[in-house]
Parts: C-alpha cells; sequence; structure tokens
C-alpha cells in the first residue's frame, strides 16, 4: 500500500502539486471511483447485494469526506487530518488502487455521451441525500425553485424555517468533480474478488474515521444513522429490502479475517486500534439497518396483503388462540373495557380489544377482512421488535364468543413482569392529574422515550394513527410505584393498510380521540391519506400534557368533551399555537404566534427548548408542503424525517442527559 502510494504521491508532487491540493485531486479520484462501480452495469440478480454493499460504503466515504473538509469548496482539513497528511494521502491512493485493480481485471468502460461534471453548486433540486448527486446527471434544465403551485409561503417558527433551508445552504457549497462521459460496463464479476474489495473498502473506511477527531467522528457517526435511514426509506418493496438484508448479512468471521493486524500491533498503533474501533461500532449499526429491514418487511406485508397468494385467514389458527386457556383477573368479564389483564399458561399477558365499525356489523364480508387484518397484524407484532418501538411482545389474537358485542377480537400481549406474579396496568391518562406530581427529570425522560418511538415507527414507515395518553401503558407490581422511565405503546386499531378500500376502517367518531388527533386527521375530516407529521402533533399533544401534568381538555379548560362539536374540535390546534386555525388556512402568511398563553406556559415548566419542540410538533405538517415545484416525495420524508430527529429526539435525548446528570 505504501509504496504505490509514495510512488504516486512523488510523481504529483513533481507536477507541482501541493499537499492540500493532492488529497483533494485523489479523494476526487476515489469519489468517481466509488460513482463508477455503484452505477455499474450487468451485474446478475443474484450479485445485486455487492452493489448495495458498495453503496453502504460510499456513503460512509463520502460523509468522512465532508466532515473531513475535502468535500467542500470552502472546506479546510480538520486539525487531526492536518497532522496526519500523508497517512490520509496513502489511504486515498490504497483505496483508489483498489478500485483500479479490480476494474482492470472484470469491466470496461462504455462512453455515454458528452462531457458531464457533477456540478453540486447547482440549485434546480436540492437533494435529500449526498449520493443523489451520483445518480442525476446535470445540465441546462431551466431551474425552478418555485414553491408547488397551490401552496402560498408560509410563516413558521425559525426552527423549521432552517429545517427547510437545510439542504439547499448545503447543496450550494458542496464543489465540483469532473467526470467522464463512461459507465463501467462488467465483463466479468469475480464474486470472492468483489467480497474481499469490499471488505478492504470497509477497513479502509474504518481507518478514515479513526483519523477523525471525537466531535467530527460523532457528528460523521449520526450522518452514517440518517444515510442509513434514507437507503431504508428508499426501498419500499420486498425484494429491494430482501437485496439490503443480504448486503447487511455478510460473512462477519470472514470480514474480520481480512487485514486485522495481531493484538500487539493495536497496542502499538493507535490509528490501528482507532480503526477497530470504529469498524465494531459500524458493525453494531448495520446490525440495526438489517433487523429495521426485516421488521419494514412484515409490515409491507401487513399495508399489503393482497400481493400474498393466499388469505391470513387461511392458517390462522398458528396465531388463534384457545380463549378457555385465559383466567381472567379478578374474576372480570374478559371482553368489559378496552383492555383485560388475564394469565394464559404461564405467561402474564392484558388483552387489547378491537372495536367493530358499522361496516363490520353489517357485512359478512367485512368481517372477514376486518379479521385478516388482526391476524396480520398480531404476526407483525408477534416476532418482537427492537426496544425503542415500545412494544409488548405479541402471542396471538383471540375471538370473543359473543359476537355481538361492540368489542369481537383481541391481540395477547406478554406483561414485561412475564410470569412474575400479577402486575397492575395503568395508562398515562390515568396518571396525569396524579400527586405527588413527577419530576421533571422522570417527565423528561418519559417524552424523550416517546419521541424516540415515533422516530422508530416512522423509519420503517409504520404511522400509529393512534397516539394519545390514554396507549401508552406502564406495568408495575402491586402496591408500588409506576415506572414512567419505562412505557408502553399500544392502541393499534388505526395501524391498518390505508390503500386498500375494505380493509380501510375510518376512525369512529369520538371527541376524547379527535382532541389528539390533527385537524385534517379526525373522524370529521378523514377524506386524505395519513400523514407522517399527524402522528408527531399528536406527539406533541401529549408532551404538552406531560409539562401540565393534566389532560389536555383539562388545561384548556374544556368542561365537557364529550359535547364537543368537530369544529370547535378542529380549532384546538390554532388555539394551542395562538391563532385560529380557519385563519392560517385562509391566509397561510398569518405568523405562527410565539406568545401563546399554552406554550408561553409550556416554556414556564420546562423551558423554552422543550416549548420549542412542541411548537415544532404542532407544525410539523408544514414541513411536509414541497419547497418547489415537483419537489420529490423522498425529498419531502428526508426533511420531516431529519426534523424528528434533529430537533425534537435529539434535542429530548440531550435534556435527559442533562437533567439525569443533575440529579
Amino acid at each position: 500500500m505504501y509504496s504505490i502510494a509514495s510512488k504516486l504521491g512523488e510523481a504529483l508532487k513533481r507536477l507541482g502539486f501541493g499537499a492540500a491540493s493532492l488529497i483533494l485531486q485523489i479523494a476526487d479520484e476515489c469519489i468517481k471511483r466509488y460513482k463508477y462501480f455503484a452505477e455499474a452495469t450487468r451485474m446478475s440478480e443474484s450479485y445485486q447485494y455487492l452493489r448495495v454493499r458498495v453503496q453502504l460504503e460510499q456513503q460512509r466515504f463520502l460523509s468522512f469526506a465532508k466532515e473531513a473538509g475535502i468535500l467542500y469548496l470552502d472546506g479546510k482539513l480538520c486539525g487531526t487530518l492536518q497532522v496526519n497528511q500523508t497517512v490520509l494521502k496513502d489511504v486515498l491512493v490504497e483505496i483508489n488502487s483498489l478500485f483500479r485493480s479490480y476494474e482492470e481485471r472484470n469491466g470496461r468502460y462504455k462512453h455515454i455521451g458528452r462531457h458531464c461534471d457533477i456540478q453540486w453548486d447547482d440549485k434546480e433540486e436540492p437533494r435529500t441525500s449526498i449520493t443523489e448527486f451520483f445518480s442525476i446527471p446535470t445540465g441546462n434544465n431551466a431551474k425552478d425553485s418555485k414553491l408547488a403551485e397551490g401552496h402560498k409561503s408560509v410563516s413558521l417558527p425559525k426552527s423549521l424555517h432552517k429545517i427547510k433551508n437545510r439542504t439547499v445552504v448545503a447543496t450550494r457549497k458542496l464543489r465540483t468533480i469532473l467526470t467522464e462521459p463512461k459507465r463501467l460496463v462488467w465483463v466479468s464479476i469475480d464474486k470472492e474478488g468483489f467480497e474481499t474489495l469490499v471488505s478492504k473498502l470497509a477497513d479502509l473506511n474504518s481507518f478514515l474515521v479513526g483519523l477523525l477527531g471525537a466531535s467530527q467522528e460523532r457528528r460523521l457517526e449520526e450522518a452514517v444513522e440518517m444515510n442509513h435511514l434514507e437507503i431504508l426509506q428508499l426501498r419500499n418493496d420486498v425484494k429491494g429490502l430482501q437485496t439490503l438484508i443480504k448486503a447487511l448479512s455478510w460473512d462477519t468471521a470472514e470480514h474480520h479475517k481480512i487485514a486485522t493486524p495481531p493484538s500487539s500491533t493495536c497496542c502499538e498503533n493507535p490509528l490501528i486500534e482507532a480503526a477497530l474501533i470504529e469498524r465494531q461500532a459500524d458493525g453494531l449499526k448495520r446490525e440495526n439497518l438489517r433487523k429495521l429491514a426485516e421488521i419494514k418487511i412484515r409490515h409491507i406485508e401487513f399495508c399489503q396483503p393482497q400481493e400474498t397468494c393466499e388469505s391470513p385467514n387461511s392458517n390462522r389458527y398458528d396465531v388463534l388462540l384457545d380463549l378457555s386457556a385465559f383466567v381472567f383477573q379478578d374474576g372480570q368479564e374478559y371482553n368489559q373495557g378496552k383492555r383485560s389483564m388475564a394469565r394464559w399458561k404461564s405467561h402474564e399477558v392484558w388483552v387489547e380489544w378491537f372495536e367493530k365499525t358499522s361496516n363490520t356489523s353489517r357485512d359478512g364480508m367485512a368481517k372477514t377482512l376486518r379479521e385478516d387484518r388482526i391476524i396480520l397484524l398480531t404476526r407483525l407484532l408477534r416476532k418482537g421488535m427492537p426496544s425503542s418501538f415500545l412494544a409488548p411482545r405479541c402471542l396471538g389474537y383471540i375471538q370473543s364468543p359473543w359476537r355481538e358485542r361492540t368489542r369481537d377480537f383481541g391481540i395477547v400481549l406478554e406483561s414485561p413482569c412475564g410470569s412474575h406474579g400479577e402486575s397492575e396496568l395503568v395508562t398515562l391518562r390515568q396518571l396525569l392529574g396524579s400527586r405527588p406530581k413527577p419530576t421533571i427529570t422522570r417527565r423528561i425522560s418519559l417524552a424523550s422515550s416517546l419521541a424516540d418511538c415515533l422516530f422508530s415507527l416512522h423509519s420503517i414507515d409504520w404511522m400509529h394513527k393512534g397516539l394519545r395518553s390514554d396507549n401508552i401503558i406502564f406495568f408495575y407490581a402491586k402496591r408500588a410505584v409506576p415506572c414512567l422511565e419505562m412505557p408502553y405503546v399500544a392502541g393499534y386499531e388505526l395501524s391498518r393498510p390505508s390503500d386498500i378500500p375494505e380493509m380501510t376502517e375510518k376512525p369512529l367518531s369520538d371527541p376524547w380521540t379527535d382532541i389528539y388527533r390533527h385537524p385534517y386527521a379526525q373522524s370529521s375530516e378523514v377524506k386524505s391519506t395519513y400523514r407522517k407529521s399527524y402522528d408527531m402533533y399528536s406527539l406533541g399533544i401529549i408532551l404538552i400534557e406531560i409539562a401540565f401534568w393534566k389532560p389536555i381538555e383539562m388545561i384548556l379548560g374544556i368542561e365537557d368533551l364529550a359535547t364537543m362539536e368537530p369544529h370547535s374540535l378542529r380549532n384546538i390546534r390554532g388555539t394551542l399555537l395562538g391563532c385560529s386555525d380557519d385563519d392560517i388556512e385562509a391566509d397561510r402568511s398569518t405568523p405562527v404566534s410565539s406568545d401563546s398563553e399554552y406554550l408561553l406556559e409550556v416554556g414556564r415548566k420546562f423551558g423554552d427548548a422543550y416549548r420549542d419542540i412542541v411548537e415544532i410538533c404542532l407544525c410539523a405538517n408544514e414541513v411536509e408542503r414541497p419547497m418547489y415545484k415537483g419537489e420529490p416525495q423522498a425529498s419531502i420524508a428526508s426533511r420531516l424525517r431529519t426534523m424528528l430527529k434533529q430537533h425534537v429526539t435529539d434535542k429530548l435525548r440531550s435534556m435527559k442527559e442533562a437533567l439525569s446528570s443533575i440529579g
């Protein structure tokens, strides 16, 4: 590696290149090689996972280049790389050499047209991911940054303005890299050689990341995590997700066997030790991405059951449980109320009952489709979820023998107490207003957990559609205190396939649930597709309840929620923001008030940062509006995801950590 680097380095120096300029030139070559390999043609279907592996390393390298200061026009090498310029140059040369060596043996280049630049400073379309620049050639198309037709400009909180402008600002600072008008075409694929190539690229990327300082490395890790989620977001079919899983399920033992130095070398060389630590951390991130991809496949199967060859009802007995095996707590009638505690075999469980709709009561076909949906939901939840989803383990579902009652099916969920004796179940709504009031530290911890849960659900395109305080539950032993730090999120009655008319259920008209829903998602207003921002709105309502430690109707001074008219329920958003919701829709230039008495009180109780988080959640649907005509949905989704991550989950986590360190 070093002999190749030395020869090329000396040759370039003779041509008059300085050290920094030399690094930029070699980095350009690496970026182009990643582009050529990621877009190479004539790769058989069975080898597509190899392309995905290259793309994963491509994003890692680009994230490193950004933090290192070699991706931007006005970039400057960070401090640690100033010291290690020779090492950086040698690693970049080795990356370029690996690409060249493989392509010389297995590929050829085909010219595809006129000369083309990667012009990262054009203003035509802000991209949502760095790698998108390598897929869309830029030309002389007319630039159009106008807002989509039908949307006037809207005055938003300052934090939302920053979010909407983030991508444009970053795009205009990226430098132009010249590329030749050619494309790599595979003549043959040496699978073992390709595996070795990607493994070495991964090792070298880990080494590069290890050269960064602590702050740069932390930002890079966050960028890689968001890039992983974008990769997951762009794959919405089972086949594409299976390819991603295969790419992430590579032979770890073989990976560690390649280029792993003796342990004594690690002790003597801190750079290699840092690289090994980074490689291990990257492996954990990929394992998490693989698990999310597997869950997303199950979610797609739940949302698109029409693609399966048979009805879920045809083999329902693997998830249908025998009702006679249940012993319900305190002799309560098992289908009385929304939830019932029980014991099933050696498991302590609770049953989440589902209410019938008017269509289900009249139509036999609707009943069958309803049971199909419950079977699919049961299978989705049965295989277990990562802890961040706050989802208890599902054991199956049961049928009520009295079908004429309002609740005919229930999913069976295992209590976290397992078989260690009876436990109590309590909802957040039941706790609100209780005394003594929980400490701010405990309540911020709860808010952070709920935000992380929503981010996890949205990362696989799962919209909850029923977030409210009576669907947030806690378990505790008898005569003990509920642990706010261990919530569970239930209430899956509306987490349904939204694109199948026969299986879509309109939410029941109920002021007690509508008060948590965005005005466009309430029972009287369901006319369009449900959006992720509506879940964020519901989270905002819950965050207000946590701050006041009161139910939302008590905060608003509503004396009789049951008698509220739909129009009054729709205006709650405007009331919380300090203006009429109808006025906002009539004139989108109306400023969102920062003087709302409710938001000001939230700020007095929990601080301005928490107040801003609440305001962002209540206004999240504005971020889903196109920034310019024809903005892709992927761009909008990326912007919303970034907002939820950076301005909600990360900030709540920081607040939780700060308070925990004090206490």
